[in-house]
């Protein structure tokens, strides 16, 4: 049997493990300190453009149209950048680059612009509220392909550089092509989707900024 990355799998595990216990400690402090008694802010608060400080207000503020038009410019150029490395084998860590800087983006949108055409109200920005029942649960699918999307893209420049491993380069090659396509569609069907959402709204953003 030959495995040749062995090594380096748990190399990495002993890299992420004390994050993780890192992670499970600080979130155990922060639920046992939490107090009931005391008010917290609601995500209309949170994620509200009339809010002074905070980048969930920062965001929101951002002009609804400009961010659509950024939204759906960068998610043609990533989506050209994938089908360019499924046909060619040509540019991986691009769209892998790509595919990160979309994930970004995409988070922004959505509270930017997409959540105001789910919730059809011109203030309203939350991107969790999306995940509710009144809303269909729409967030799941939503973040379901929109993470998985970028899972995808990113494993294929994680993958790429083990392609030079001799026993892992046939199946390799054609392992990271079906990953960049599914990244390719999952993408597609994010953006069809949300543009679903946006086409069948009654919302309609009749101006460059959005209060």
């Amino acid at each position: 049997y030959d495995y040749p990355l062995i090594k380096k799998k748990y190399l990495l595990l002993a890299f992420i493990a004390p994050f993780i216990i890192l992670e499970m400690i600080l979130e155990s402090a922060y639920f046992l300190n939490m107090k009931a008694d005391v008010i917290t802010s609601c995500c209309g608060s949170l994620f509200s453009s009339e809010r002074v400080t905070g980048i969930g207000s920062e965001i929101a503020s951002l002009p609804a149209l400009p961010m659509m038009r950024v939204f759906y410019g960068a998610m043609l150029c990533t989506l050209a950048s994938g089908f360019f490395f499924y046909l060619k084998g040509l540019g991986g860590y691009l769209y892998a680059a790509m595919s990160l800087l979309m994930f970004i983006i995409s988070l922004v949108s959505i509270v930017s612009f997409i959540s105001l055409y789910i919730y059809e109200l011109p203030t309203h920005h939350c991107p969790f509220c999306i995940i509710m029942e009144e809303y269909h649960y729409l967030g799941y699918l939503l973040y379901i392909l929109l993470f998985g999307a970028v899972v995808s893209g990113i494993g294929v420049g994680a993958l790429i550089p083990f392609r030079q491993v001799e026993s892992l380069q046939f199946m390799l090659s054609g392992f990271i092509r079906k990953l960049a396509l599914s990244s390719v569609i999952l993408y597609a069907a994010f953006t069809a989707l949300v543009t679903y959402e946006i086409v069948s709204s009654s919302l309609v953003i009749a101006y460059e900024v959005v209060y």
